[in-house]
């Protein structure tokens, strides 16, 4: 049986690597996987995730770096509209549309839900930088409240969040830290400085 879940999880990941090229098209160059249960467990249970009925699923964090803006103007300047909120149009669109071609793509289907980040409807709403962190993907700084991400420091963003119907049974990942403690350092002692500065101590 351990055996069975371990393949069919190999198998997943495997069709899932097939969705990346579409995204990185789009300019969505940040894909991580992650357990929901590592969200669930630290959220309280109004804002948890669903696992459709199961023990636990996976998901998929969806971000960007700059390489987003050279897609998106493309699209805009190629299509001549620029409708209310144009980035967040682009990014459903786009996510949308990959995500389409990619369950069409392969022989195994895996039934998915997204959340939009910018979605702020009380039963839509992802804790998307705690959900980051959790999963190992970037540092959230307690003083700035900045996600910061092991390689692009905090020039990054999170675009959506999406949930599959099925585990690929990820494992847990390391504490992730903050990339530059020297930094982090000199951020507490500034925002101290500035703290006393304004009450007069």
């Amino acid at each position: 049986e351990t055996f069975v879940c371990i393949f069919m999880s190999s198998v997943l990941r495997e069709h899932l690597s097939q969705l990346y090229p579409e995204l990185r098209k789009a300019g969505f160059d940040i894909h991580h996987l992650f357990q929901v249960s590592w969200y669930n467990e630290i959220m309280p249970s109004k804002l948890h995730l669903p696992t459709f009925g199961k023990k636990d699923t996976s998901g998929l964090i969806i971000g960007n770096t700059k390489h987003l803006w050279e897609a998106f103007t493309k699209e805009i300047q190629e299509t001549g509209q620029f409708p209310p909120n144009p980035l967040d149009q682009y990014t459903m669109n786009s996510i949308e549309s990959a995500l389409v071609k990619w369950a069409n793509s392969g022989s195994s289907s895996i039934p998915y839900e997204i959340r939009w980040v910018h979605d702020t409807e009380p039963s839509r709403v992802v804790a998307v930088q705690k959900l980051a962190n959790v999963a190992g993907m970037s540092y959230l700084c307690p003083h700035s409240y900045l996600s910061i991400h092991p390689k692009f420091g905090p020039w990054f963003a999170f675009r959506a969040v999406v949930l599959f119907h099925e585990s690929f049974n990820l494992e847990v990942p390391d504490k992730i830290e903050h990339p530059s403690p020297a930094s982090e350092a000199k951020m507490i002692a500034a925002t101290s400085a500035a703290l006393a500065s304004a009450t007069g101590d």
